[in-house]
């Protein structure tokens, strides 16, 4: 894209748009190899378009589908393992204590990116023509004034395994990956603010799919920006970059592991995009992705890999969020559908 730009020539022009109150649009990819920019002004929705909470954005309407056509083609078990056991012996040796170990799903589909953006619902979604569209539940961070705050999000599991919530909230090893994680973002937070407190743990978020609900477990950690970087906000995002819950913990290391047993780069599945207003900055991470590649349509997913990690339970984990979370209006597309 024409507005593909160095990563820190990105976060200079993002702290002058702050500075001076100039509305803008950013997507970051995993690795920091092609950020785009956009000021509001600028954008053209033919090639990108987005929703944020509360935000209210007429779409172009596309004919509608008839039906939906959603096939799974997933990583093999014996694959799946034995990446599973690499990152395994990582953790024995002592070189993480939490690895965000992600694959590609290929997708067979009757629709287009455009179409699974417009009959999806969720918080934070992103369409970028012929490269993605994301239907995203986990907000990054929100600066409102001079306060921060990032929500880690870990622990995922379907309805049907927990019936009831108090069931995940107690599983020792969701609770030990949730806490892991909140270290390290409570840990990154530290190094832009000050007065950093933990406001809320591991409360449960329901995500509706087609194929019934996923539990979820997130946080709120929340601080007060340093004076010296107050709506710098492309400095702010790049001293916590990238998200650590989909990186691991210690972070630098564990993306260092991760690069080498994905064997691909992430693009910007796991990375971050955000909006700012004018006044105020919202960000998301982008998961729950849907990638076009010139091999056809892969959607990413992954797992929180730790020592009490079951490879087969991950494994599900993994394929339990290739799901679309269809709007009300939308859900009938799915009767008769290949799953």
């Amino acid at each position: 894209m024409e507005n593909t730009l160095e990563f820190q020539q990105v976060v200079q022009q993002m702290d002058a748009y702050g500075h001076a109150g100039t509305p803008f649009f950013f997507v970051w990819d995993f690795e920091g190899k092609k950020p785009l920019l956009f000021p509001l002004f600028a954008i053209d929705p033919t090639q990108i378009q987005f929703t944020f909470p509360g935000m209210s954005k007429p779409l172009p309407q596309l004919t509608p589908l008839e039906y939906l056509e959603w096939e799974l083609e997933p990583m093999g078990k014996e694959e799946y393992h034995k990446r599973f056991l690499a990152a395994h012996k990582e953790m024995l040796a002592g070189n993480s204590q939490l690895l965000s170990l992600t694959f590609p799903t290929r997708i067979h589909t009757n629709a287009s990116l455009l179409e699974l953006f417009q009959i999806t619902q969720a918080p934070y979604k992103l369409w970028i023509k012929d490269t993605c569209t994301v239907f995203s539940p986990e907000a990054f961070v929100r600066i409102n004034q001079e306060t921060i705050s990032t929500f880690p999000m870990k622990g995922t599991r379907t309805q049907a395994e927990y019936k009831q919530r108090s069931l995940l909230l107690d599983d020792p090893r969701e609770n030990a990956e949730h806490a892991t994680i909140v270290d390290v973002l409570r840990t990154d937070l530290a190094r832009i603010a000050d007065e950093v407190e933990l406001v809320k743990y591991r409360y449960v978020d329901q995500v509706n799919t087609a194929k019934g609900q996923l539990l979820q477990t997130s946080s709120v950690i929340q601080g007060q920006i340093k004076d010296s970087l107050k709506r710098s906000y492309g400095t702010i995002l790049s001293q916590i970059f990238p998200p650590g819950s989909v990186s691991g913990s210690p972070k630098d290391k564990s993306i260092h592991i991760i690069r080498r047993i994905e064997g691909q780069p992430r693009g910007y599945y796991t990375g971050i995009m955000g909006y700012f207003d004018g006044l105020q900055m919202d960000s998301a991470v982008l998961i729950r992705f849907v990638e076009q590649t010139p091999d056809g349509y892969f959607f990413r997913s992954g797992a929180g890999i730790t020592m009490r990690s079951e490879w087969l339970a991950e494994y599900q984990e993994m394929l339990a969020k290739c799901q679309l979370p269809l709007a009300r209006e939308h859900r009938h597309l799915m009767q008769g559908a290949l799953v």
